[in-house]
């Protein structure tokens, strides 16, 4: 048999034709897939958790239960143990990364999920804290908690000095026009407070 062989001409020409079927069907859905990507980092929100404008969540952070093993970071915000939260930032690092969650006593519903960063500033950490968590982690400033607030969010609302605030805010400039849950701006909240700290919250901006 030779090339020549309308038999072998034939099935060569079917082999080349499904080769750049298999090729055109690579493409389609390698394109599908950039598609699909594309699609969702535009997505306002996934999973139930707000997404943020030129920002990326990283999904693949570690959890922990708090009912179930709390991370020692986490118990020592808690706790305003704060030389204690600072020795383990420096030993175990990897727990600024790490979201704490709660759910209702039917293990179905979400109570609440922070990271150690939203942690700090309710539990009014001292500026040298949150900037150990923020040297460690700064991406943290851009992740929102359960109820759609960025930690810069969360400081304005609990009236936190200035100095958390301007470290909040040079980690995440941007989050000065991020708007919460509610659709409050951190300028937003700074311009409605009219407690003794609203000059601090003034000026750290």
């Amino acid at each position: 048999t030779t090339r020549s062989d309308p038999a072998v001409v034939e099935q060569e020409a079917i082999s080349e034709n499904r080769q750049a079927e298999i090729q055109e069907e690579f493409e389609r859905r390698e394109n599908l897939q950039t598609e699909n990507l594309v699609e969702l980092m535009a997505t306002p929100e996934l999973n139930g958790v707000s997404q943020l404008t030129n920002t990326t969540m990283d999904l693949s952070l570690a959890e922990s239960n708090f009912d179930v093993e709390p991370t020692r970071l986490y118990a020592s915000l808690q706790k305003k143990q704060w030389s204690d939260a600072m020795s383990i930032l420096e030993h175990t690092p990897d727990e600024a990364r790490t979201w704490v969650y709660r759910k209702e006593a039917n293990g179905l519903k979400l109570r609440w999920r922070l990271l150690p960063i939203h942690g700090a500033i309710i539990f009014e950490a001292p500026p040298e804290v949150v900037e150990s968590l923020l040297l460690i982690f700064p991406e943290g400033a851009a992740e929102r908690d359960d109820e759609g607030s960025l930690s810069i969010h969360l400081a304005y609302k609990r009236a936190a000095v200035s100095a958390v605030c301007k470290l909040l805010l040079d980690a995440f400039p941007n989050s000065i026009e991020v708007a919460d849950s509610k659709g409050r701006t951190p300028k937003t909240l700074a311009a409605s407070s009219s407690g003794p700290k609203h000059r601090e919250f003034v000026y750290a901006m």
